[in-house]
């Protein structure tokens, strides 16, 4: 196997703490949310005002905040070529919410310019985290077969695409459902 690049280190360890971090937080937080209502902002449907929070939705929030990027981030730092697929969905997932995030927080909002500055670094950071995980030193790490970038994209839009549609779903259903 080829060596490791350095970036891919950099974003697996950094996947890694994230998702940690994430997963320590919703769980932390999930008894005292269980029941509450919120307003939940997605990017396809907009704002749903006093959602009831359920086991459904917190369970979806964990595995999709948490539980994936530290998945992704042990996988890529093993070598495995899911880690590198399931890490490049993440972050374009990311991508796509991070600048829905910051629509919302910076136009409909009108929050904090440092909200909204925060939420375009990390866009920033994800979107150069995408440019470093298909490069070509990272295609022969995971043994990435070497195609056109275009449709790599266009692949992970989709499956982010699904992962949207999925949450609306999540939503639709803890919205719906009796408790």
């Amino acid at each position: 196997m080829n060596k490791r690049p350095i970036g891919v280190t950099i974003i697996s360890l950094f996947l890694i703490t994230v998702g940690g971090f994430f997963t320590l937080l919703q769980f932390l937080t999930s008894f005292r949310r269980l029941g509450s209502q919120e307003i939940i902002c997605t990017p396809l449907t907009g704002c749903h005002q006093l959602i009831e929070i359920n086991i459904l939705y917190l369970t979806f929030v964990i595995v999709l905040t948490g539980i994936l990027p530290v998945v992704a981030g042990v996988g890529m730092l093993i070598g495995e070529k899911w880690g590198w697929k399931l890490a490049t969905v993440y972050l374009v997932y990311n991508i796509f919410y991070e600048i829905f995030d910051f629509l919302v927080i910076a136009l409909i909002r009108g929050e904090s310019l440092f909200a909204s500055t925060f939420l375009m670094i990390i866009t920033i950071l994800y979107l150069l985290f995408m440019v470093v995980l298909t490069r070509t030193s990272a295609y022969d790490y995971f043994q990435i077969e070497k195609r056109r970038k275009i449709a790599l994209y266009f692949k992970r839009v989709a499956i982010a695409v699904a992962i949207m549609l999925a949450y609306e779903l999540v939503l639709f259903l803890s919205f719906h459902s009796p408790g």
